[in-house]
């Protein structure tokens, strides 16, 4: 069996069939597909029963309410193909998505493009790494690692993973992160790996008709899930076997993005019900929350160099001010 496809359910009754569809009717033979209701208390469970009892390659499991990280682990836990990908079950898959996916075996990390579609309508622009590679053309592995990180597309459903490494190396979603997840998983299992490569190859859709946008509220626990992403990603690339300079190039990213998201969690404010006195309070906070310059890695160019010192001098006045005026762009 060459594919694993992990499908985390949750109250997915209005686009479940769609997803099925779009898999079943071509993963005969060369597929699993590995359905883990996460505790849904709509039809879920009914239509995942069914498709069970009408196709061979369906293996379902049922779990209490646990999150996405717990169901897409039970999967991987299961699963028993060469490679894995993940799809969720409010999007569906391209009619040669099993095609092109076995296509570069050597490949331990293959990633594509996926387009967006809402109410029916795909945008036209494609979720991916940005890079085109071919057996003749392919990045050196720092580059793609380069260029992952800086498009901090970490999103599982765009990529194939292959399950040995996941297995042998001991990758797993973090539990104790409720965004940026995926992202952790994703730069852990390339620090792991050294075959990488993309194609343009657009397999997937990703439906944003339903629900409203996570980025248009205020949580007020994000600085601290942005600091646990940070700590787990600093640690994936230190704890790695590359070489000083590697480690450090990678590291430079990664601080530059570090602060960038201090930045963002500011803004993040401004969406929040409270009084200018309240969010100044709350950006000190954040900044002494951010203000840890223990790594001693030079900044990448002056948005970084500036972007550490007002967050390490908690100029709170200053951040503050920085974010109204984004925001307003």
């Amino acid at each position: 069996m060459l594919f694993s496809v992990i499908i985390p359910v949750y109250n997915a009754e209005k686009t479940l069939r769609r997803c099925l569809d779009s898999l079943v009717s071509q993963a005969e033979g060369r597929a699993e597909l590995i359905l883990v209701n996460d505790g849904s208390t709509d039809a879920s469970d009914e239509i995942c029963r069914e498709y069970r009892d009408r196709y061979s390659g369906i293996r379902y499991l049922v779990q209490e309410n646990s999150g996405v990280s717990a169901a897409r682990n039970a999967g991987i836990e299961l699963a028993r193909g060469t490679f894995i990908t993940f799809v969720d079950s409010d999007d569906y898959v391209k009619d040669d998505y099993f095609d092109v996916l076995q296509t570069r075996p050597e490949l331990e990390f293959l990633a594509f493009s996926a387009a967006e579609e809402r109410d029916g309508i795909q945008s036209g622009a494609k979720i991916g790494i940005r890079y085109d590679t071919t057996a003749e053309n392919e990045p050196e592995y720092e580059d793609f690692v380069k260029a992952f990180l800086q498009t901090r597309n970490g999103s599982p459903w765009n990529k194939r993973f292959c399950r040995a490494i996941l297995r042998e190396k001991d990758i797993s979603f973090p539990l104790d992160l409720s965004v940026g997840e995926d992202f952790v998983f994703c730069l852990q299992y390339l620090m792991a790996v050294r075959s990488v490569g993309a194609i343009e190859d657009c397999l997937y859709v990703v439906d944003e008709s339903n629900g409203e946008s996570l980025s248009r509220r205020y949580d007020p626990n994000s600085s601290a899930q942005a600091l646990l992403i940070y700590r787990y990603s600093f640690d994936a690339v230190l704890q790695s076997t590359l070489d000083s300079a590697q480690k450090d190039s990678l590291l430079q990213i990664l601080d530059y993005n570090y602060y960038r998201t201090g930045f963002a969690c500011v803004k993040g404010l401004l969406r929040a019900d409270l009084t200018r006195a309240q969010r100044l309070h709350r950006t000190r906070e954040i900044l002494s929350a951010f203000a840890s310059d223990d790594r001693r890695i030079p900044p990448r160019n002056l948005i970084h160099r500036l972007s550490k010192f007002v967050v390490e001098k908690k100029l709170a006045h200053v951040a503050y001010a920085i974010a109204r005026i984004h925001d307003r762009l």
